[in-house]
């Protein structure tokens, strides 16, 4: 087995094409690259299904489906100081709870935004537990902040995926152009520096939990690009050893 590199490039560009679009150009056939060597994915669509059907539910039991009140929410699950003391489980179960259709709607497009490709870098396993260590940790930053406010939502644990993905692209490997990752990052600042704005518009916005969600799955990310351990999933070697890499995780082929 020979070993291929993951990207093919782009078609020849024209000469008045930009570098900026040779990069956009490189970054989309990289991940389109993923999805060729790596075709299905389950743990994404899976929190998607999760989601989707607590939200599906709660509507069904007569939680109003776009602007669902407090109490409504500490029932199924949210996350609240006083009663999260004695029930510990309410900083897991808050994860998949949505305060309305806008809500999911936008957490759950954002997921499938970044998650699609982290999800194939990582694989199944790690990713599940790349997810749930953001989502949960950022529901602890969110109860350390602001105790005695309900929170709900999978934002935390989304935004750390886009954390880990900020890692990923900023350790340089031979499977994107320095031009190309670049590109991406200024994407990923742009969504950060988004979110904050959001948070000072909309005192609704759980920024701390969007903080505490983005840099521990950063820390991950970086934890798992610097690793030189062949166990470790596909992204390590990928970014360590990317001709080695091709061979052993079938980003390339025979």
């Amino acid at each position: 087995m020979t070993a291929i590199q993951p990207v093919e490039g782009p078609a020849e560009p024209q000469g008045d094409e930009s570098d900026e679009e040779k990069a956009k150009d490189e970054a989309y056939a990289f991940e389109h690259a993923l999805e060729r060597n790596v075709p299905r994915i389950y743990m994404t669509p899976a929190f998607i299904a999760i989601n989707a059907s607590v939200y599906a539910l709660m509507c069904l039991k007569g939680v109003d489906y776009l602007r669902p009140d407090g109490v409504s929410l500490l029932i199924w699950g949210a996350n609240y100081g006083p009663l999260t003391s004695i029930q510990w489980w309410r900083i897991v179960t808050s994860i998949f709870v949505h305060a309305g259709l806008l809500h999911i709607a936008l957490n759950m497009w954002a997921l499938w935004d970044s998650a699609h490709v982290v999800e194939r870098l990582y694989g199944a396993k790690w990713f599940l537990g790349l997810y749930m260590v953001c989502g949960v940790g950022a529901s602890l930053v969110s109860l350390w902040q602001h105790p005695g406010v309900p929170s709900v939502g999978a934002s935390g644990a989304i935004v750390g995926v886009y954390g880990c993905l900020l890692a990923f692209m900023l350790h340089p490997n031979e499977v994107l152009s320095t031009a190309a990752r670049n590109t991406e990052i200024k994407s990923l600042l742009a969504f950060f520096g988004y979110l904050l704005v959001a948070g000072i518009r909309d005192s609704a916005i759980d920024t701390p939990a969007h903080i505490g969600g983005a840099v521990i799955g950063f820390i991950i990310g970086s934890m798992y690009a610097a690793w030189i351990d062949p166990r470790l999933p596909r992204m390590t070697a990928v970014v360590l050893t990317p001709a080695r890499a091709c061979a052993r995780t079938g980003f390339g082929g025979s």
